[in-house]
């Protein structure tokens, strides 16, 4: 039942983490969405303003040459020709109403408009007389100069037409020239425009939501894998302790029951060895949790190379030679390097791995630590002729609670050794790698920079 509890916890918290997870990468991707969608939006408007601004440049300037070219025939010539009118009209949707002294020249015009010609050109009328005081009616003042006006007028539709209208003084009177063009054609041009840009814009926002979703949901793979490992990091630390404390209680309640027997002794070195392992395994624990936080300090020395390593083997030799396994070091003739770091921590790393290698090497199996000095680096070299380490595993060999299978009726080791070991190391600067040893056990690869 309590198995069953921690599991629908763990499966809980990875649930809920999962969850937070999927709202964080939505909450991004429409985050990029929106910013870049006010940004596109607004470069839009611009470019969109820019291209209707040129659009109505151009249709300003191709309707004033129209007018200009109408103008500059009736001052140079009598005789209006109805092919040149049609062709002028088709080409631009434009209306051309002349009069001669107020009399109209017959001329019926190469399209129809919404509302009939005639009361479009009453229109235009009307409006430059109420409007702008400019009577086509009425002769104009010089002699010389044409007088001209511009505005737009709707029609009987409600339908757009800008409208020039100008009188050009002649020998025998005037002749007013009045022309509208229709601008529904250019307005439905504007409209699909615009509906173009903004489609586009929909588009590109859709593809980009999209593009962030699939983004976001990579960029927090490794949020997702360190979830991952915190939920099982949590499961095998809930495992290993509650190992310990169930042996320690239940050899307190026996020793208790049994005080004046024998057994008594028993049972509290049971309960010494199970709270050293658990003091050991929190040590471990809160090193690791330090190191995540950024909180781990090392204390700042000189760093003896020769004496770690020699201490080191001498503590081990002892435990080596009691399991009948051959431990052997070896120190290049010249002393090695002195570096700036916390001696214990090293200490402590070197410890980890090789209790490592003594605790898989087989009787009378073969342990070797190595220092080797180059120009740039040190090394220290770990190698046994254990089992070894299958390729599929040492690239998780560092992670915390990682052990073999053979390794898990060892109660000793929670696979958080090698793990504080790598911690420490990367903290000085170092790197530690495992490959494969000669004997096929085994190779542990500690290298520091020397500068």
């Amino acid at each position: 039942m309590k198995w069953s509890a921690t599991v629908w916890n763990e499966g809980s918290m990875s649930n809920s983490m999962g969850k937070a997870l999927y709202s964080m990468r939505v909450r991004l991707a429409l985050v990029c969405v929106i910013t870049t969608g006010v940004l596109l939006c607004a470069m839009a408007t611009v470019l969109l303003r820019i291209s209707e601004n040129q659009m109505e440049l151009q249709s300003d300037a191709a309707f004033r040459n129209s007018a200009n070219s109408i103008v500059y025939r009736l001052q140079n010539s009598r005789i209006i020709d109805d092919a040149w009118l049609s062709q002028i009209e088709a080409g631009s949707n434009l209306i051309v109403h002349i009069e001669d002294n107020t009399y109209p020249i017959l001329f019926r015009g190469s399209w129809s408009p919404e509302t009939s010609r005639g009361r479009l050109v009453s229109l235009a009328h009307e409006k430059a007389m109420s409007e702008y005081l400019f009577d086509v009616k009425t002769k104009p003042y010089s002699a010389l100069a044409t007088e001209e006006i511009t505005f737009d007028v709707r029609g009987n539709h409600d339908e757009l037409y800008k409208v020039f209208i100008s009188l050009i003084p002649k020998d025998a009177g005037w002749q007013s020239l009045t022309l509208l063009k229709d601008l529904e054609k250019e307005n439905r041009t504007r409209f699909l425009l615009r509906v173009s840009f903004f489609a586009v814009i929909f588009a590109s926002l859709v593809l980009l939501l999209l593009f962030s979703l699939l983004f976001s949901k990579r960029a927090t793979v490794q949020v997702e894998d360190a979830n991952k490992k915190h939920v099982e990091f949590i499961a095998a630390a809930s495992h290993e302790l509650r190992a310990p404390l169930t042996v320690v209680k239940a050899s307190v309640a026996e020793s208790a029951k049994e005080q004046v027997s024998s057994h008594a002794e028993k049972y509290h070195t049971i309960a010494e060895r199970e709270i050293r392992r658990m003091a050991r395994l929190i040590d471990e624990l809160l090193l690791l949790a330090n190191a995540d936080a950024e909180k781990l300090t090392l204390k700042s020395g000189t760093v003896d190379f020769d004496t770690i390593l020699t201490e080191l083997y001498e503590n081990y030799e002892v435990i080596a030679r009691s399991k009948k396994q051959h431990l052997t070091l070896s120190l290049p003739d010249n002393a090695l390097p002195i570096i700036s770091g916390d001696k214990q921590r090293l200490a402590q790393a070197f410890t980890a791995i090789l209790d490592n290698a003594v605790s898989y090497t087989p009787e009378n199996g073969h342990i070797s630590v190595e220092a080797i000095k180059s120009k740039r680096t040190l090394s220290i070299v770990v190698s046994d002729d254990g089992p070894g380490i299958p390729d599929c595993e040492k690239a998780r060999v560092f992670e915390r609670f990682k052990r073999s299978d053979s390794a898990h009726a060892d109660k000793d080791h929670y696979g958080l050794g090698l793990s504080v070991a790598k911690e420490i190391i990367e903290m000085h600067n170092g790197k530690i790698t495992v490959s494969d040893s000669s004997a096929g056990g085994a190779l542990f690869t500690i290298r520091f920079l020397l500068h």
